[in-house]
């Protein structure tokens, strides 16, 4: 086919994952390529539908409710000692279940840290 073509290899999910091969016209492969950009200003959603954060909160209680699928509540206090259960120091390592787990630096919660509270952290660290 020469110059004018392009051989790619995909997974073809239809017959359990396996490897084929494909080739296309340089248009054709270009049109379709294209088809997976967005435009400036666009984002890709995700999840949507149930699967997004507004449908996990409104739709997915109804489902459950629907199919008789009971959560059980836990209170604020309960919630936080489950999660610091999780954070206790010392703990085994939960991959390997070998050596002890140390917290170094706590985040702030709901957003990445940024430069200076790290440094200012390890400072602070390096001091005791």
């Amino acid at each position: 086919m020469g110059d004018h073509a392009v051989k790619f290899s995909y997974k073809a999910y239809k017959t359990g994952g396996t490897i084929k091969e494909m080739t296309l016209a340089v248009l054709e492969f270009i049109r379709r390529f294209a088809l997976h950009i967005l435009p400036h200003g666009f984002a890709r959603m995700r999840h949507f539908g149930i699967l997004s954060s507004r449908g996990q909160v409104t739709h997915i209680p109804v489902i459950q409710t629907n199919m008789g699928i009971v959560k059980p509540k836990l209170t604020k206090t309960e919630l936080r000692q489950k999660a610091l259960s999780r954070l206790k120091t010392n703990a085994n390592c939960p991959c390997c279940g070998q050596g002890k787990l140390q917290r170094i630096l706590p985040f702030p919660r709901g957003e990445p840290p940024d430069d200076n509270y790290i440094l200012n952290q390890v400072l602070r660290l390096n001091t005791l």
